[in-house]
């Protein structure tokens, strides 16, 4: 309905170029809200992943350039980012320190680390390898192939959440911890898992971010966490009872941005857009508040 409506209103919309656009940027976003939403689904949040989108693009520059095989330093980052949402998880579980305290730190940390980084060396890449072709490439002259990787992940995430026992556990957990804990679900090891895949996923972003730009900056990914937190509430996913459905945060990611496109096109300036997500999420915040509080 979105795309109709703006192709209605907006010369220019309804192009190949366009909706080209406006997959490239929503695969990015889509990766990592997927992510994001199954985390939520179990009822935890995660501030820090557009800190590991930059500090996983920062960190693949900082290995190819310094010589690593592109392959190597590319699981190198992967794993380091799976790591980082485990130890977020390990402190939200085991410690029992709110997630988004812990999310905040691990922010500021990475945060650090990429502005680190930037000052001893240029953020960009130095030459460009065949195996870059697996994140920057577009089929039929005119679809990212980062979009086939969002739609690859995103239908392995709803398999993954719809038909398999790891699925059930998080929407059990989500839906209410103790009592999945007394009927056996491993809720302390579903939780950290989360954090390590919402993690993974932005990392995997961030890689794709570089290589199809070729440098990172230090503001990258800042308003990345916002907006797929945005699109898994817009998609769907409740923070009160852990339910929520893939499909819908996907069709919210698309949403979002052919808002965002839409107003590039008819010269708004951008800020607005960062403008109304913070508005929308906190209108939606300050509606599940106002639940829990009637509860």
């Amino acid at each position: 309905m979105c795309f109709v409506v703006f192709s209605i209103l907006i010369d220019g919309f309804f192009s190949i170029d366009t909706l080209s656009a406006v997959l490239l940027v929503s695969a990015q976003l889509g990766i990592v809200a997927t992510g994001v939403g199954l985390l939520l689904t179990a009822r935890e949040f995660d501030l820090s992943v557009g800190a590991v989108f930059a500090l996983a693009g920062g960190m693949t520059v900082v290995g190819i350039n310094i010589g690593l095989v592109p392959t190597f330093t590319v699981a190198a980052v992967l794993t380091g980012a799976g790591i980082i949402g485990a130890l977020n998880g390990y402190l939200v579980t085991r410690l029992k320190v709110h997630s988004l305290l812990v999310t905040l730190g691990t922010m500021l940390i990475c945060h650090a680390v990429v502005a680190a980084l930037m000052q001893s060396q240029k953020m960009q890449l130095n030459g460009y390898y065949w195996s870059f072709g697996l994140f920057d490439f577009r089929l039929f002259g005119a679809i990212p192939i980062s979009v086939v990787w969002m739609v690859m992940l995103v239908l392995l995430a709803a398999l993954g959440v719809g038909r398999t026992r790891f699925g059930n556990w998080i929407y059990a957990t989500g839906a209410d911890p103790l009592a999945a804990y007394n009927l056996g679900v491993p809720v302390t090891a579903v939780r950290l898992q989360s954090f390590a895949i919402a993690s993974l996923m932005a990392a995997l972003a961030g890689v794709m971010s570089i290589v199809q730009t070729g440098n990172m900056a230090l503001v990258a990914g800042d308003a990345l966490a916002l907006e797929a937190l945005l699109a898994a509430l817009v998609g769907g996913v409740r923070l009160s009872d852990g339910r929520g459905t893939v499909s819908g945060i996907i069709c919210a990611v698309l949403a979002l941005k052919m808002s965002q496109q839409a107003l590039v096109m008819v010269g708004g300036d951008p800020v607005w857009y960062r403008t109304g997500v913070m508005v929308a999420l906190a209108l939606i915040t300050f509606r599940f508040l106002q639940q829990r509080q009637e509860v």
